[in-house]
């Protein structure tokens, strides 16, 4: 007030002869002045700064003349009027300048500063930011371009601009005034160290402002009182990772941050034993507030007293994670001014201690927290600690999260269960180091409990520095105590792989927990709602089970955990099971085992299944079968070679991943299955991407499928295409290329494929008939004999038994001779005789009665006659008894020589006769009747000599030639002598030969 009294008096001096309507108008600007000073008299900031503006405002300025500006102004009857934009509106008017007013200071705080008109932008420097600013639509993107001031180019209307990462130093006034439409501005990752009073002046509709990893220290210098003041909409600030040193003379800046009365959200860093001061009072938006440490900034806060949150009672939330909070030096009361608070998070302040938990929560106890981290608020280097019922007996009814991972925990007091906030629905207590006892047996108290966390430690910490406990305060629990303590309990009777569950339980975490374990038998009463499962990253080969219980289980994940085998039965008890994630494992060994085949064959309510990273080479066929209501189904990133899996019953699958394997192409099984579930409308898709398909004539029919399956396939990324030659190539346009080569090359190469196949197919024909041909009398023996050995089986004879003597193969015309003569000499000789035309069994085949009459005699004795040349019967009969001789190892044949026919004419026979026993039969009426009957004799009984003895008898005895001598162990011996001219002259050898019943012909 005494600033602007002096003000109109200086004026009144200067303009001796201002009018009476001059001074009525200064008279009214100087009361509304007052008034609106003395209605914010509460404010001692803003007093402070309308008196210096009120000194500026009415100081006289001078124009290029040297006159005075406002003296001329006022001649003239020139009103000055403060535009709400901030701006000196000052034109001339016909009305009297008492029809002027002054808006309200507070509400146009900026009004006495004008920001010059902006200036052309046309330097070089600004014209490439420009260029190389990304802008899209509203917003302008110029991170990291080694900007050193902010660009004054840019499109007027921009509503988000980024200039982070860039090496920008400073914020001049007015920085900003072109882009009054902004409303979210990052200045993170740059080098400014101090903000001007006016740099923000214009920004009115700014929501969002970022100025994190910065060198902007939390002074009063660095932020002037008024820097924020344009600032009315803003609702989110972040100046964290500015206060990378803690000196004694920083303090949190609550006289600029007091003017931000829209912000909700504040990142800023942590103090050391400072509290926020008054003007955090002014804030009452204000709910969210972090200063938190390692990430998200810099937070040394050491001690917390009574006072230090004490204007803070607006906060929702409060962030204090790692601030290096000493739990011995915080009040009981430090939380209770925080009346609404419901978050809390004091996670990684490891000098709290378990101890201290009782006196930090003590000041919460009447609140309406929901949410309380205490994680890792014991050092991470502690032998167990025991939880008692002092540790939870402050937390507030209220409380829903309750996170207490990482506090190396061995055992709970049975007390507590009963203590703990009824409401709780989520507990975390992993990372720590529970062992079993009987505890276990209260957690069916936690009456709301839906999720529980026991998870183990995903971060690797480094030796540390200093011994922890160095103060050598002696533990209060030892982990050996508490080994002994966990040993004498257990649940009544109650095995120890049965176990009771809080009945609105839904979802376990035991990831990375350290189980060493493997899957047998676990029963869990029925009475529980379990829906999720998780044990990743444990070490669990086997799966055996099984696990009764899991009636509601929906969700179950056993990833990164070695499993390499999985009992067929293991999931016959997840009814409800959907989704199955069995990624990162060791199951390429298990699937080839029969086993496997039926593993999720009681599935049919599975959703998704993922097999990620198995070194899967091969699957069974059926392995999905049943799997009706499967949609995803991945196999990405394994050894699979041939994808002939059966997907018929998936019905309903919309993804089939098989990235990453080996695929060379789909079955037609397959492409079937598919082509079924795009005629039903279901929109399957199907990724083959970073697969070597086979590129090859022998695989076109399934290049030409997959190139038109477009709505399978999508736009074939990263899709590969193997070449005859071993070469892979990037396929880029959906194989229309490759398809044009290939089509072009399998057209030429099919002529000559046809050529060579019929060619080779006419070559193994002739090859295959010329060995029927040459073994066709072997094939018809083998043929029959097994037919006739199949019939008789049940009668079979031993070997050696034989049911006639001998079989006489004859032709039709010597049947007479056969009948007469042959038949009666050899059955008067006691020889029982076949004779086809008397013994042949009516109504069966021919070649089957001769293959009969050839196995059930010991001889086959055959008329050689002309006729017989002819007859194609008794041909086939000399032929089975051949087979019978080779195939049965006794000699069968035995020829009568009943005609002179020339050895021409004998054709192969003349082979048989030379391999076996034959005789010439006497002709002639000058034969006697005696050496007839020694003919028939010597049929009937042959000599006593084997095969080697006789031939070497007649080779010494014998006038005849080794080629001349053809004879078989037993049956009828001839000596036929050729191309002796002397037939009249017998010498002693050739009577020898007659002695032992040889005829010289």
């Amino acid at each position: 007030m005494f600033y602007l009294t002096c003000a109109i008096i200086v004026s009144s001096l200067i303009i001796p002869h201002a009018t009476g309507a001059t001074s009525k108008a200064i008279m009214t600007m100087r009361m509304e002045a007052g008034a609106q000073e003395t209605e914010h008299a509460a404010s001692p900031l803003r007093a402070e700064y309308l008196k210096k503006r009120m000194n500026r405002r009415f100081t006289p300025s001078y124009d290029h003349n040297g006159d005075v500006t406002l003296t001329a102004a006022l001649d003239k009857n020139v009103s000055v009027t403060l535009s709400p934009n901030g701006s000196h509106d000052m034109k001339s008017e016909d009305r009297p300048l008492e029809n002027s007013r002054v808006v309200n200071p507070e509400r146009a705080y900026w009004s006495e500063f004008t920001c010059p008109k902006a200036q052309s932008c046309s330097g070089n420097d600004d014209d490439e930011c420009l260029s190389r600013c990304n802008t899209t639509a509203k917003t302008c993107d110029c991170q990291g371009l080694r900007l050193t001031s902010v660009p004054c180019n840019l499109p007027e209307d921009t509503e988000k601009l980024h200039l982070g990462n860039n090496t920008i130093d400073a914020l001049n006034d007015c920085v900003f005034d072109r882009y009054r439409s902004l409303m979210h501005l990052d200045l993170k990752k740059n080098r400014i160290s101090k903000l001007s009073e006016n740099c923000f002046a214009g920004l009115t509709a700014l929501t969002e402002l970022n100025m994190e990893d910065n060198i902007l220290n939390l002074t009063e210098h660095t932020y002037p009182a008024s820097v924020f003041l344009p600032l009315v909409s803003l609702q989110r600030l972040k100046i964290n990772r500015n206060n990378k040193v803690n000196f004694g003379n920083f303090s949190y800046p609550d006289r600029a941050l007091s003017q931000l009365k829209n912000l909700t959200v504040l990142f800023m860093d942590g103090l050391h034993d400072k509290i926020f001061g008054p003007g955090f009072s002014a804030m009452t938006s204000l709910v969210n507030l972090t200063l938190a440490g390692y990430l998200d900034g810099f937070c040394n806060l050491g001690a917390l007293t009574n006072v230090t949150f004490a204007n803070l009672k607006s906060l929702k939330m409060l962030n204090i994670s790692n601030c290096h909070l000493n739990g011995s030096i915080i009040d009981r009361d430090a939380f209770r001014s925080l009346s609404n608070i419901e978050i809390l998070d004091l996670h990684y302040n490891e000098n709290i201690g378990l101890d201290n938990v009782e006196k930090i929560t003590f000041g919460l106890k009447d609140s309406h927290l929901t949410f309380l981290d205490l994680s890792t608020t014991e050092s991470r280097y502690s032998t167990g600690k025991l939880v008692n019922e002092s540790h939870v007996r402050n937390l507030p009814a209220t409380l829903e999260v309750l996170k207490v991972a990482g506090n190396s925990i061995e055992q709970v007091d049975t007390s507590v269960f009963s203590r703990l906030p009824q409401n709780l629905c989520h507990l975390d207590v992993g990372k720590n180091k529970l062992v079993f006892g009987r505890y276990l047996c209260y957690l069916p108290e936690l009456k709301n409990l839906t999720s529980l966390y026991l998870d183990g430690e995903d971060f690797l910490y480094d030796i540390p520095t200093t011994f922890p406990f160095q103060d050598g305060s002696p533990l209060r629990y030892s982990s050996h105590r508490l080994r002994r303590f966990a040993s004498r309990f257990s649940c009544n009777g109650t095995s120890t792989t049965s176990f009771s569950l809080p009945e609105k339980l839904t979802k376990i975490e035991m990831n990375n927990a350290g189980l060493e374990y493997r899957f047998s038998a676990l029963n869990i009463t029925p009475q529980n709602s379990i829906e999720s499962l998780s044990f990743d990253r444990n070490y669990i080969p086997e799966l055996i089970g099984p696990f009764i219980g899991l009636l509601s289980l929906t969700n179950f994940s056993i990833s990164s955990s070695f499993v390499k085998y999985i009992n067929s039965s293991f999931f016959a008890n997840f009814p409800m099971l959907e989704f199955l994630f069995l990624n990162d494992n060791f199951l390429g060994g298990y699937f080839p085992e029969p086993s496997a085949e039926s593993l999720f064959h009681d599935l049919n309510k599975l959703k998704v299944l993922e097999m990620t990273f198995n070194e899967i080479e091969t699957l069974p066929k059926d392995l999905f079968k049943g799997l009706t209501s499967l949609t995803h189904l991945d196999l990405s990133s394994n050894r699979l070679r041939n994808f002939n899996v059966s997907i018929s019953d998936m019905k309903n699958l919309t993804l089939l991943n098989l990235t990453s394997n080996s695929v060379r192409q789909l079955s037609s099984d397959v492409r079937r299955s598919i082509d079924d579930l795009l005629r039903g409308k279901v929109p399957i898709r199907v990724d083959l991407s970073d697969n070597p398909i086979d590129c090859t004539c022998n695989n076109i029919e399934f290049l030409e499928w997959l190139a038109a399956k477009t709505e399978v396939f999508g736009e074939y990324d990263n899709y590969r295409c193997l070449r005859e030659d071993g070469s892979v190539l990037v396929v880029r346009d959906g194989y229309s290329s490759v398809l044009q080569v290939l089509r072009r090359e399998c057209s030429s190469n099919r002529v000559l494929f046809v050529i060579i196949l019929a060619a080779t197919v006419l070559a193994l024909a002739v090859i295959v008939g010329l060995v029927f041909y040459r073994y066709r009398w072997t094939i018809r023996y083998l043929y029959h004999a097994a037919y006739l050995s199949y019939q008789q089986r049940k009668g079979a004879s031993s070997p050696g038994d034989y049911t006639y003597d001998v079989f006489i193969s004859y032709a039709f015309p010597d049947e007479r001779f056969v009948v007469e003569s042959v038949t009666p000499e050899l059955e008067k000789r006691g020889l029982k005789v076949h004779v086809h035309g008397r013994n042949f069994v009516a109504g069966n085949f021919i070649a089957s009665n001769i293959v009969s009459a050839v196995s059930a005699s010991r001889k086959t004795l055959v008329i050689l006659t002309n006729s017989l040349l002819k007859s194609h019967w008794c041909n086939y009969e000399v032929q089975m008894a051949n087979m019978e001789s080779v195939y049965a190892g006794r000699p069968v044949l035995v020829f009568l020589l009943k005609e002179n026919i020339p050895s021409h004419k004998l054709g192969c026979l003349i082979s048989f006769i030379r391999n076996n026993t034959y005789m010439p039969y006497p002709q002639g009426d000058e034969i006697a009747e005696r050496e007839r009957n020694a003919f028939w004799d010597k049929l009937n009984n042959p000599p006593p000599h084997t095969h080697t003895q006789f031939v070497h008898h007649l080779r010494h005895r014998c006038p005849l030639q080794n080629h001349q001598i053809y004879s078989q162990f037993s049956g009828i011996l001839a000596c036929v002598q050729i191309n002796n001219n002397n037939t009249n002259k017998h010498t002693n050898k050739q009577k020898y030969c007659l002695r032992l019943g040889l005829k010289v012909v």
